[in-house]
């Protein structure tokens, strides 16, 4: 079995209502924050960046060829992590983790585009973190 990977995207759901209470540079630190607090979580070969005011992307490479209960487990410990953030003012972030495990041939807006779906089924069904299901092409 062969090692694979993943994309995690996590979302600060309520930025417009933190930048509404506390200003801007505050909503837009959040990012930052997010993954100075996700720091001690990643491994070597992860790699965390803000990819929007709202969202910061991970690329977790080299995971071990399991089942999705790895990736699962990680996001609890980083959801953990960034629920000790807190803003000077106004409402407390509200984070929500979208898991996109990658597979053979996927295009990297494809991953993105079903880590979003993750995020949005977490958002309907008032998830912090969802899976997006693998599919395979026959």
């Amino acid at each position: 079995m062969e090692a694979r990977s993943a994309l995690l995207v996590i979302s600060v759901e309520n930025a417009d209502a933190i930048a509404d209470a506390a200003g801007p540079a505050v909503a837009k630190q959040l990012a930052a924050d997010v993954c100075t607090a996700i720091g001690p979580h990643l491994r070597q070969t992860d790699l965390a960046a803000p990819i929007s005011d709202d969202r910061v992307g991970v690329v977790m490479t080299e995971l071990p060829p399991t089942d999705d209960q790895s990736l699962i487990e990680i996001a609890d410990r980083m959801l953990h992590a960034i629920d000790q953030i807190r803003t000077s003012r106004g409402p407390q972030p509200v984070l929500r983790i979208g898991i996109a495990p990658a597979e053979a041939g996927i295009l990297t807006h494809d991953l993105l585009q079903r880590a979003q779906q993750a995020l949005e089924h977490g958002r309907v069904n008032q998830m912090r973190r969802a899976v997006a299901p693998i599919t395979t092409s026959v």
